[in-house]
């Protein structure tokens, strides 16, 4: 049910984006080629001439790719072109899979194999001259060149990162973990300090001020932002914390246990197996059936169900004799097993399919039908929008069920992204 996010807007919005309101654009193409901009209405703004198209910075910039010139281009509101500094750049991809646009208001470029960074105005931050740049954490991002690693301020200036570092992690809660040339894990801050030392054969991210790392003996403890261990090297598997109900599942042996911060475990009575938590809540499985268990390891949903799904905006999904129903945090079902797919809760709506031989449609918490089950194929809400597709063409419908932009013409629409 994900869905890449591609945006782009238009002189019909530049008015209303003068006035900071907010509006909603997306990429829309009517032969699977080339690619233009409608507004929520399915308006054209801007013909599809395009085709790459990446996300909107806020501002409403956005990335394409030009086939009549073979080049990639900024462009503003009107679709004019924003001059830079490198009118041959190529856009760093994403997972390797797409072109990534602006993100935080920069977006990362390729020059003759080298990566740079310019901002919403085209304007170089960092020349191209880096074999690898992270995307910017607020004010800053990391880099490679060669062996030397750096921080890169949106000042333009940069920072060199002292050792023989390998790969650099995400950043979170003010450190990302590293690894050296010999595979050690450690942490370093957006100043470019060692603030951990590489020590540990691994290392997860923190979160609720805690991180976990694993020791030459390959067990897992867990350190604090000093790098003082507090919960000792006792675990086979552990992950994050979930920062909003400070517990994480850990492994010893065979034995599952959810653990607090201060290191104390929680049994879950029955368990044999717990998945991680989301949304407060995680899976846990007694015997052969599966249930959802508390932060403190309470059965909310007795283990009775063939399979779950996690915990979204409240409502867990459960399977009971090959269909699907709705439960929330208390453990009431409020929808009974008994459709063939049930999908998250977004916008206070899920997608769902009746049975096998009908379509897609969406229903509230409560298991009223808001959009009929007519559609082929349906994205997750988004900003209000939900993707519906019926024979070759896409439209929207919105959270009260209508169908704002009509099936018909559209062979590709994606996601509408918000934009002031």
């Amino acid at each position: 049910m994900r869905s890449t996010i591609f945006s782009g807007l238009s002189l019909l919005l530049l008015i209303p984006f003068a006035g900071h309101s907010q509006s909603l654009v997306s990429a829309f193409s009517f032969d699977n080629r080339l690619w233009g901009y409608v507004d929520q209405s399915g308006t054209e703004i801007i013909p599809p001439k395009y085709t790459k198209p990446t996300e909107v910075s806020l501002n409403g910039n956005a990335c394409v790719y030009d086939p009549a010139v073979r080049k990639f281009k900024l462009i503003n509101m009107n679709g004019s072109e924003i001059p830079t500094d490198y009118p041959n750049f190529e856009v760093v991809d994403f997972m390797g899979y797409k072109e990534q646009g602006f993100v935080d208001d920069y977006i990362r470029i390729n020059v003759k194999g080298k990566q740079g960074v310019l901002d919403k105005k085209g304007k170089t931050v960092h020349a191209p001259e880096y074999d690898k740049v992270t995307n910017f954490f607020g004010d800053f991002a990391f880099a490679t060149k060669g062996s030397t690693w750096f921080v890169l301020k949106n000042n333009g200036t940069k920072i060199e990162i002292p050792g023989k570092i390998k790969d650099i992690k995400k950043y979170r809660e003010g450190l990302a973990p590293f690894v050296t040339s010999d595979d050690k894990f450690g942490f370093v801050n957006d100043r470019g300090e060692i603030v951990i030392p590489a020590e540990y054969e691994g290392a997860g991210y923190f979160s609720s001020g805690l991180a976990w790392v694993r020791n030459a003996e390959k067990k897992i403890g867990f350190i604090d932002k000093t790098g003082k261990l507090v919960i000792p090297f006792n675990y086979d598997m552990a992950k994050e914390f979930d920062a909003n109900i400070e517990r994480t599942v850990a492994k010893i042996g065979e034995q599952f246990v959810i653990l607090k911060k201060d290191g104390t475990e929680i049994k879950v009575d029955g368990a044999v197996k717990v998945k991680d938590f989301f949304d407060g809540v995680a899976e846990a499985l007694s015997g052969e059936k599966w249930g959802f268990i508390d932060k403190d390891g309470k059965w909310i949903v007795e283990p009775k169900y063939e399979k779950l799904q996690y915990y979204v905006n409240g409502y867990g999904r459960i399977r009971l004799n090959g269909v699907w129903g709705v439960v929330d945090k208390q453990g009431t079902v409020v929808i009974e097993p008994k459709y063939a797919r049930i999908e998250e809760f977004i916008d206070g709506r899920a997608a769902f399919i009746p049975d096998g031989s009908q379509g897609w449609g969406f229903i509230d918490p409560a298991g009223t039908i808001i959009v009929k089950p007519t559609y082929e194929t349906v994205r997750n809400f988004h900003n209000g929008l939900a993707r519906v597709k019926k024979g070759e063409f896409w439209g929207t419908v919105d959270v009260n069920g209508n169908e704002v932009i009509k099936p018909e013409k559209f062979r590709r629409l994606n996601d509408f992204s918000e934009v002031k």
